[in-house]
C-alpha cells in the first residue's frame, strides 16, 4: 500500500495530536483512578484504602454541617453539605478543587464511578422539611399519592463531571434522597422517601426501572454484593421495617425479611448481611427503642442469627437523629453501632457470639473502620476512640469541638479522614495510632 506525502504528514500529524491529548489526559486519569461506588466504599462498609506510607495533615472548614460520609477517588475527597454544597478536595492538601451548589441541603455520601460523581439531595421532616401526601415522581399518570419524606419542588440526584465539577445531568424525585446510591455496572440504583427504588443510567440519568418498595428509605443506603442489591426501608409510621434484595438489572423483588431499619444501610460479608434495627419507638421516658441486629443469608434472605439488647433506651438528635445505623465487618467480625445504648458491640460474624462490648461517652452514630488491628470511631459527646478491634479495649481517645454525627471516618494509607462539625481532618497515624 502507498501513502502519498501530503497523507502521510497528516497521519504523522494526527498521531502527534492524540500523543498530546493523552500526554494532557494522563495527569487527571490518575488522580480520578478508581471508584467509590457505594456508601464506605465496599459491601463491608470498612473503608480502608491501601496507600502506603501516604500521611497528610490538614483541616478543611467547609462553613456548614456535614453528615454525608466522605468519598476517596484517586487523588480526590468529596463530600457534601447542609447548605447544599457540594465539594472535591485534593486529597494531599486539603485545597478546595471546586464547589458546586444544590437547591436543597445533602446528607449523602458522594459516589463516584467512571469521572462521574452522584449527590442525592434531601430535607427531611427532622431537619425542617415535611411528611406530606403528593404524587409520587412517575405517578401522574394515575394520580396516586403515598405519605413519604419530602417536598413540593421534588429533591434530586446530581451528576457532576468528578474533574472539573461540571453539572452533567439532575433527575428529579418526589421524596428525598438522602440516602446513598450505589452504581452498579453503569447503573445509579437507589431507594429514597417516596417509597420507591430506581435505577438511572451513570452517563446520561435517564430513568431505567422504578419500583415499588412498600416503605421509605430515610438514610439507608443502597448495598450491592453478590448481585444483588439490598435495601432497607420503614413503613408503617416508622414503627415497622424490612429489608430487601432486588435485582439490579430488573428492579425485580427477590425476597423481603421483616429486619433492619430505614436509617442503616445493609452490610454484606461472606455471603451474610447484616442488619441493623430496632424494636418499638416508644418507651416510659418517651421516644426509644431496643437495638435488634439481625445476619441473614444473602441469596434467601433466612435468618441466620439475631441480637436483641434487653432494654428499651432513648435516642436523641444530637449529631443527627439515627435510631440505627450501619455496621462493619472486618476479620471475621461484625462491629455494631448501637445509637440508643451509647455502645459498640462486636459479634462473631458467623455465629453471632458477642464478642466483646464498649460504652461510650455518647451516642455513636457513625459506621466504625478498622485497620491494623485498631478501630476508629466517634461518638455524639464529641470523642474519638481508638479501641484494640479483637477485644474492645480502649488504646486512646481524643476530644473534639463537634458532635460526631453520622460521617463515618475513612483511612487512606497512614492517614485517617475523619468530619467533625463543619470540618474534615486528614489525620496522620504512626505504627496504627493517631500522632
Amino acid at each position: 500500500m502507498r501513502f502519498k506525502p501530503g497523507a502521510c504528514n497528516a497521519a504523522l500529524a494526527a498521531a502527534f495530536a492524540l500523543l498530546a491529548g493523552c500526554a494532557h489526559a494522563a495527569p487527571r486519569d490518575r488522580a480520578l483512578a478508581g471508584s467509590w461506588s457505594q456508601y464506605q466504599r465496599n459491601p463491608a462498609h470498612n473503608a480502608v484504602l491501601a496507600r502506603g506510607s501516604l500521611a497528610v495533615s490538614w483541616k478543611y472548614d467547609a462553613r456548614a454541617q456535614i453528615n454525608g460520609g466522605l468519598a476517596v477517588v484517586g487523588e480526590r475527597v468529596f463530600l457534601a453539605t447542609f447548605t447544599g454544597e457540594m465539594i472535591s478536595l485534593h486529597l494531599a492538601t486539603g485545597a478546595l478543587a471546586w464547589k458546586q451548589h444544590a437547591d436543597n441541603l445533602v446528607m449523602s455520601t458522594p459516589v463516584v464511578a467512571d469521572g462521574i460523581v452522584v449527590f442525592g439531595t434531601g430535607r427531611n421532616g427532622a431537619s425542617g422539611g415535611t411528611n406530606k401526601s403528593f404524587v409520587y415522581a412517575g405517578g401522574a399518570a394515575t394520580g396516586k399519592t403515598i405519605d413519604f419524606w419530602g417536598r413540593r419542588a421534588g429533591d434530586h440526584l446530581l451528576a457532576f463531571d468528578a474533574a472539573t465539577g461540571a453539572r452533567r445531568w439532575a433527575f428529579r424525585t418526589a421524596g428525598e434522597d438522602m440516602p446513598s446510591a450505589a452504581i452498579v455496572g453503569g447503573r445509579v440504583i437507589f431507594a429514597n422517601g417516596d417509597a420507591h427504588a430506581y435505577a438511572l443510567s451513570l452517563r446520561a440519568g435517564k430513568a431505567l426501572w422504578q419500583r415499588s418498595l412498600g416503605g421509605i428509605a430515610t438514610m439507608a443506603s443502597t448495598n450491592f454484593a453478590a448481585g444483588r442489591v439490598f435495601i432497607s426501608v420503614c413503613y408503617d409510621a416508622m414503627q415497622r421495617a424490612q429489608s430487601l434484595a432486588l435485582a439490579p438489572r430488573s428492579g425485580r423483588i427477590l425476597w423481603r425479611a421483616p429486619y433492619g431499619n430505614c436509617d442503616s444501610a445493609p452490610t454484606y460479608a461472606r455471603g451474610r448481611l447484616f442488619l441493623s434495627g430496632v424494636s418499638g419507638n416508644r418507651a416510659a421516658f418517651g421516644y426509644g427503642a431496643r437495638a435488634e441486629i439481625a445476619a441473614l443469608d444473602a441469596r434467601s434472605g433466612k435468618l441466620l442469627w439475631i441480637y436483641r439488647s434487653a432494654h428499651a433506651r432513648p435516642y436523641s438528635k444530637v449529631g443527627s437523629s439515627e435510631r440505627a445505623i450501619a455496621g462493619a465487618y472486618a476479620g471475621g467480625l461484625y462491629y455494631q453501632p448501637v445509637p440508643t445504648a451509647d455502645e459498640l458491640l462486636a459479634f462473631d460474624a458467623a455465629s453471632g457470639a458477642l464478642r466483646w462490648r464498649f460504652r461510650s461517652n455518647g451516642a455513636i452514630k457513625m459506621s466504625p473502620v478498622v485497620a491494623g488491628g485498631h478501630l476508629f470511631v466517634g461518638d455524639a459527646a464529641g470523642l474519638l476512640y481508638t479501641l484494640d478491634a479483637r477485644t474492645g479495649k480502649l488504646l486512646a481517645v481524643k476530644m473534639f469541638a463537634y458532635p460526631f454525627a453520622t460521617a463515618p471516618p475513612v483511612l487512606v494509607g497512614k492517614t485517617l479522614l475523619l468530619v467533625n462539625g463543619r470540618y474534615v481532618f486528614a489525620l496522620p497515624l504512626a505504627r496504627g495510632e493517631l500522632r
